[in-house]
């Protein structure tokens, strides 16, 4: 049985709800500074810990010294600088963690395989670098914890998916006279390419006005425009895999005017 003291649980408690909140809004501030803002649209970017508890968890962590926060969602495809082939885990920190152990599948209900044992406990992230462009992943976490009796190791953790795309790039726009407009943006790394959509209006329908075919490629000259126009653009990264575009996330949108003469 476990050896519950009421009155260390008192102690325990403000603690534990400034940790949770503390940790889980750094997870949510982390994913608003790399371009997602799902955590905010979810209402986690906040130091409310009503936000941030998961009650089975909360109990858990007062009662048996361990258990967990309710998970920041994100959507890694609205990351800036995400590299191809490569997927960032991350998970809250247990209190009298002795390590982490990451399984992976390409099925939700498929078959896991440990791929990683993380032993610096403090850390919350790791990043798998096997992964493959066009592929989506499922991971799930174990804690082992030290006890009286030893170590035990924890059921496993809900289960998370991502599907590793080309990264979102950066999107610039300069007019270069009453008809031209040049448009530069950063080079993803293993993408085969990039395709660029025009509007005249920044909520309006976008038009593909051209596909780039070489990934080394960053910038283009977009002509026969009218005089003292307003455009808008944006541009997403392509990869071919299996002869099908992977496509990456659209940057963020740009505007020009072109030049009245």
């Amino acid at each position: 049985m476990l050896d519950f003291d009421f009155s260390s649980m008192l102690y325990r408690i403000p603690a534990l709800l400034i940790a949770i909140t503390i940790h889980e809004y750094a997870h949510a501030q982390t994913a608003e500074a790399m371009g997602d803002p799902t955590p905010r649209f979810m209402g986690r970017l906040t130091f409310n810990p009503l936000a941030h508890l998961d009650p089975i968890g909360a109990l858990m962590l007062i009662v048996a010294g361990f258990g967990w926060a309710k998970p920041v969602g994100i959507n890694p495809n609205n990351f800036r600088n995400r590299r191809e082939g490569i997927l960032k885990v991350s998970f809250t920190v247990v209190p009298a963690a002795a390590s982490y152990q990451v399984y992976r599948s390409t099925k939700k209900d498929g078959d896991y395989q440990n791929i990683k044992t993380i032993d610096s406990v403090g850390t919350s992230s790791w990043t798998d670098s096997s992964v493959k462009t066009g592929k989506t992943y499922y991971y799930k976490i174990k804690v082992v914890v030290k006890t009286q009796n030893g170590n035990q190791t924890s059921g496993f953790s809900n289960v998370k998916s991502a599907k590793a795309v080309p990264a979102k790039t950066t999107l610039k726009a300069k007019a270069s006279n009453a008809k031209n407009v040049k448009l530069t943006w950063s080079k993803v790394k293993g993408a085969n390419g990039y395709e660029i959509y025009r509007s005249n209006s920044k909520d309006g329908k976008y038009q593909k006005v051209k596909t780039i075919s070489k990934g080394g490629t960053t910038s283009y000259k977009d002509g026969k425009l009218k005089k003292s126009t307003t455009y808008y653009y944006k541009i997403r990264a392509y990869r071919k895999v299996d002869r099908k575009k992977v496509y990456g996330s659209y940057s963020s949108v740009v505007s020009v005017k072109t030049k009245a003469k």
